[in-house]
């Protein structure tokens, strides 16, 4: 069976995207990718795996006439894509990641036998909630990250198929020797955590996230402890914040997917927190507490669905209230009080999970 990828945006910046494209080229399908833009080592990687791909330098920065282009040229150059590469429309699988692709390529879709693989919930948006009814009915297969948001999609969308559960679990680790490498590289960024127990973030850094709340936490715990903070800066001034509450924090710059996995084997305990101020937050997927779980890092998580479920049933970390600054305090100093049993927890939720199983058993029904 031919798989062809589609996806709108760049690959590096898609952890879910990387390992699904990688376990299809495992699990042995003849696989390409048609992109926005692949970088040097992603390209590097495919020519290894014989992974074809197709870049569309579609990216648009500007205002909203700017991007409604970019999303027209992206969809003429899909189309003309597939037009040259589908050697048997019945034999292969058009595989769609995310709204805004599904947005990009409307309802033409159809006509190719296609999954669709959806992160978000997309309550709030009309335009993206249209787009996906036009092509959700016919695709063959539809794959999210998280079992709450399987079911809300079959009660929305009326579907006969509950949706399939593919958590953001990261299907490809850094070997040790590069992940070395890149702690080396940021060596004198990370000279002020030697010695110190890490609590790491990662992520999007922005004031929703609540990271002042775990810095004020690390302040009240004493010098032991030491945020640090790996991501592109959303939201201006939140690292100022954080360093005006506490001189123990260090921020990383946004670096692309695998390589800033190397922060989890210096980090002691994993954070990630999100409001629930909607349904998308409180059925969140993150693929944080899978990347903190595969490194063994406990996890520290607030009383939502998408966290509370999976961290405690395995014992993978404590769940704490953000807006108290001593339960998050507590809840670091429950995890050190009994470490070595919340570590074998988050590794066994990430060893609960088996994406390329999902996968193969999804695509031998169709």
């Amino acid at each position: 069976m031919q798989i062809i990828y589609i996806h709108k945006d760049r690959f590096a910046k898609r952890p879910p995207v990387i390992s699904a494209l990688l376990i299809l080229s495992d699990l042995g399908y003849e696989v390409t990718l048609i992109d926005e833009e692949v970088s040097d080592y992603w390209q590097g990687q495919f020519r290894e795996r014989q992974i074809a791909f197709v870049e569309t330098h579609t990216q648009a920065k500007g205002n909203a006439l700017v991007k409604l282009l970019s999303y027209y040229r992206f969809q003429k150059r899909v189309y003309m894509a597939l037009s040259r590469i589908v050697k048997s429309p019945s034999d292969t699988i058009v595989w769609v990641e995310g709204a805004q692709t599904i947005v990009a390529l409307g309802k033409r879709l159809n006509n190719f036998r296609h999954i669709l693989q959806i992160q978000e919930l997309h309550e709030k948006s009309t335009r993206q909630k249209k787009a996906i009814a036009r092509v959700i009915h016919t695709a063959e297969a539809v794959f999210m990250p998280e079992y709450c948001r399987t079911l809300l999609y079959k009660v929305w969308y009326r579907l006969e198929k509950t949706p399939v559960p593919l958590p953001n679990k990261p299907y490809m680790l850094l070997e040790e020797t590069k992940s070395n490498e890149i702690l080396q590289r940021y060596e004198e960024q990370l000279a002020g955590i030697k010695g110190k127990h890490v609590i790491l973030y990662q992520g999007g850094i922005k004031r929703i996230r609540l990271l002042d709340r775990v810095a004020r936490a690390i302040k009240e715990l004493g010098d032991n402890y030491h945020l640090l903070v790996v991501g592109a800066e959303q939201e201006q001034g939140v690292i100022a914040e954080l360093k005006a509450i506490t001189t123990e924090v260090t921020h990383i710059d946004f670096i692309p997917a695998p390589d800033y996995l190397a922060f989890c084997s210096i980090a002691h305990i994993g954070y990630v927190v999100y409001q629930p101020n909607s349904l998308n937050n409180i059925f969140c997927a993150p693929n944080k507490i899978f990347e903190y779980a595969a490194f063994g890092l406990p996890v520290i998580g607030n009383d939502i669905p998408g966290l509370k479920f999976p961290i405690e049933q395995n014992k993978a970390g404590v769940i704490v209230s953000p807006d108290d600054i001593e339960s998050i305090a507590e809840g670091i100093r429950q995890i050190e009080a009994d470490y070595a049993s919340y570590s074998e927890g988050a590794r066994n939720l990430f060893l609960s999970i088996d994406n390329k199983r999902t996968i193969q058993k999804t695509l031998e029904k169709l």
